[in-house]
């Protein structure tokens, strides 16, 4: 593989943690390509973000496959992506490590179970899985909801492998308090020039409320059924004829703004929590050399 074709940066994460707002303003930026096509390419996670168990079909494809979608880059412009799974998939570590050794690897961390409930509303907005309530969700998948939070645990593997001057951590707290100052520190990490895109203070992303959460759960779960069953062969023919366009549109349509009460977060389950992320968020701030006493609380 030549030198050119390897891509610069990787963004690991977390999911929820303003991920798809950061993927947006670099597609903007003019001395950064993001793929046009896809947000998250999923290629170095051995199985599927929705449950952590099916196995991921881009998994080992061919690197021309991967830099397919970096082909329109000009020389001028480093190239990266962001897939929140690659911070809690097990295998990613490594494997980037093997792809490049001198990537840029940045994380964007959030209060550790107000990420996991923001997934778990996410999840369920676009069903995928059909859980009672959140602590029904926790139970039934912890890779997903839990062990992603823990991110000493998930950190340690990069810490351990790259170099500590090509990981940068940031703060999802810091996009909201002063998303300028973020950007710079983002882009100073990357090695391009400050720039802020008309319109960067905008959302993305924005939590929804489906008008029919059954439907919503159907059609999560037909995509599920394609990629455990080995159907990801129909997709390109799905594509052709126009099925999943419509199917798209059709999950558009049926998403509103949220007019009932968003559903909140039960206090017995937030005060096991904090015991449950103390200890991981003991050993983070060793790991970062950074104050997160205020996630404790």
């Amino acid at each position: 593989m030549e030198e050119k074709e390897r891509i610069e940066f990787i963004g690991i994460g977390a999911s929820k943690s303003a991920t798809s707002w950061v993927a947006e303003i670099l597609r903007k930026h003019p001395g950064v390509y993001y793929p046009e096509e896809e947000k998250e390419l999923n290629y170095f996670n051995q199985f599927m973000p929705q449950d952590f168990v099916t196995k991921n079909h881009n998994y080992k494809k061919p690197l021309n496959w991967y830099h397919h979608y970096f082909r329109n880059a000009k020389q001028s412009q480093i190239k990266g992506e962001i897939t929140p799974v690659y911070l809690a998939m097990e295998n990613c570590a490594e494997d980037i490590y093997k792809y490049n050794p001198d990537v840029k690897i940045f994380a964007i961390l959030r209060h550790p179970i107000e990420r996991s409930f923001s997934q778990y509303l996410y999840s369920k907005q676009n069903g995928i899985g059909v859980f009672k309530n959140y602590q029904d969700a926790i139970e039934k998948l912890p890779e997903k909801f839990l062990h992603t939070s823990l991110y000493y645990q998930k950190l340690k593997k990069y810490f351990d492998i790259f170099p500590r001057e090509n990981i940068k951590i940031l703060f999802f707290e810091d996009v909201k308090k002063d998303n300028k100052t973020f950007l710079k520190e983002l882009y100073e990490f990357l090695e391009v020039e400050v720039f802020y895109p008309e319109g960067f203070d905008e959302k993305v992303n924005v939590g929804l409320q489906p008008k029919s959460q059954s439907l919503v759960n159907f059609i999560g779960k037909a995509k599920m059924i394609i990629h455990s069953n080995g159907l990801q062969f129909m997709l390109p023919f799905l594509e052709k004829t126009g099925f999943l366009s419509l199917v798209k549109k059709i999950k558009k349509k049926n998403m509103t703004q949220r007019k009932t009460k968003k559903e909140q977060l039960p206090e017995n389950v937030k005060k096991d929590l904090q015991n449950y992320f103390r200890e991981d968020l003991d050993k983070l701030e060793n790991l970062l050399e950074k104050d997160l006493s205020h996630w404790k609380k």
